[in-house]
This record gives C-alpha cells, structure tokens and sequence, in this order.
C-alpha cells in the first residue's frame, strides 16, 4: 500500500465526527491481513463510521492472469462482507469508479439516498455493497 493509500485511511478516524472511512488496498493482494486491525482501530475513535474498502490500481490489476484476478477478488468480497463495508474497485489513472466513491461517500456523509449499480463480474471494476 503506498503511503497516500495510508493516509486516505487514516484521515477517515482521525475526528470522531467523521462519517465514513476508507480504508484503500492495493489490488494486487496485498497488506488484506492489516485491514481487520485497521477497522477494530478506526471503531475505538468512531463507533458511527461507515466502512468504504477500495481496491486501488484496477489497471494494473486487469493485467493479472483471471484466476489471481478471481483470488483477490474473492479475499475483497469476502473482507468487505466482514466488516459491512461497501467495496470499491478504482484507478485514479483512468478515473475509474473515482466519481462513484465520491459521490457514495457524499451521500452517506448527507443522508442522501444513492446507490451505484452493483458489478460483480471479474475483470471489471467491481462495486460490491
């Protein structure tokens, strides 16, 4: 996970008051053992958060043979099912599923009503809630 990856996290339990966090995962699998200490952690600061995971660099990640793609996919759903957290894949460097965060993140932070469509297929950025 790069450092801007952390910091993303981090931010989303620094204030109590924070509504959401987002805890970002490299997609190419690694660092998933640190995100159940990351979420007890963030749930000490703020019992209300709504958990977001996001799987980063979906380009590199669809050049992955399918049935890595199909593991890291599968370790990603199954995560974000533990910790009721809705599951992004995303590339800043294509703009991929970046507007559909924010705008879910908005409108959890408003109370707004919004859902992206779910995308379970692999190979595809998937959208998991």
């Amino acid at each position: 996970m790069s450092s801007l990856s952390l910091v993303a996290f981090e931010r989303g339990f620094e204030t109590p008051d924070t509504p959401c966090w987002c805890c970002a995962v490299n997609t190419a699998g690694t660092l998933w053992t640190c995100i159940v200490g990351w979420y007890q952690e963030s749930g000490k600061w703020n019992q209300t958060a709504i958990p977001v995971l996001i799987g980063t660099k979906f380009d590199d990640f669809v050049q992955l043979p399918i049935d890595v793609q199909w593991t890291i996919a599968s370790q990603a759903r199954a995560y974000a099912r533990a910790l009721n957290a809705t599951l992004f894949f995303s590339s800043a460097t294509y703009n991929i599923n970046v507007n559909k965060i924010f705008k879910f993140t908005t409108a959890k932070q408003f109370n707004q009503p919004w859902a992206p469509q779910q995308n379970l297929t692999i190979g595809e950025p998937i959208i998991d809630f």
